[in-house]
């Protein structure tokens, strides 16, 4: 994902210069060859999970833009498989939305250019759109109600399973963010389902903290 900072770069070290520390290790007490070379196996493990992973990125940057009439299609996979990955969090809450009606939802918000509303993808180097963040504008409360009006909206992002954990929501997010404070919003919001606990550790990394408690009650 764009927008955050790069990383320490990962680099492997050539046998010989490995030899040196071997070498070298002999020097500490309780610190033998032979603890090296757990070391090192253990370390060609990780190098060996990660490395793919991490070559992805390098060869595949992302580019975060807002979304295209062209996109629909994809943005339409995206709501999907969300909706599949809640309907595994809650059943009896969340459901599959009719394929049809996704795609008139998305190409209505697309044509409008001047909506309140903003909707950004993540593209991959080979064209692929890989994740998408929602930017949902609230309604200022009436006049009648207790809460102060506040330029605020609601943030829903999304990144296809294979593209997890590669920095895409990531930089989705502070791409929402920047498009929102470009437009006056001052608050964001996010509303997550109590058990979505990867979407809550996401978003309290990113500086998203407690705002409320909805309590509800199920009626015979």
């Amino acid at each position: 994902m764009a927008g955050g900072a790069a990383g320490p770069a990962l680099r492997v070290l050539p046998d010989s210069q490995l030899q040196c520390v071997m070498i070298g290790l002999d020097h500490f007490p309780g610190c033998s060859t032979r603890h090296f070379q757990s070391w090192r196996s253990w370390l060609g493990c990780v190098i060996g999970r990660v490395g793919p992973r991490i070559g992805m990125m390098q060869e595949s940057p992302l580019t975060v833009r807002p979304a295209r009439l062209a996109d629909v299609a994809s943005l339409v996979e995206l709501r999907l498989a969300n909706a599949q990955a809640h309907i595994a969090l809650g059943a009896a809450i969340y459901r599959v939305p009719q394929r049809d009606a996704v795609v008139r939802h998305f190409a209505a918000m697309l044509a409008d250019e001047a909506g309140q509303d903003g909707v950004l993808v993540a593209e991959a180097r080979d064209g692929q759109v890989v994740g998408m963040v929602e930017v949902l504008r609230h309604s200022d409360p009436p006049e009648h109600q207790i809460l102060r009006p506040e330029p605020s909206a609601q943030v829903h992002t999304v990144v296809l399973p294979d593209a997890r954990g590669l920095g895409v929501g990531s930089a989705l997010l502070a791409a929402a963010e920047r498009w929102a404070s470009g437009r006056g919003i001052t608050y964001l919001s996010a509303g997550i389902y109590h058990r979505n606990v990867d979407a809550v550790r996401f978003y309290s990394r990113h500086g998203y903290t407690d705002a409320g408690l909805s309590l509800g009650k199920r009626l015979d």
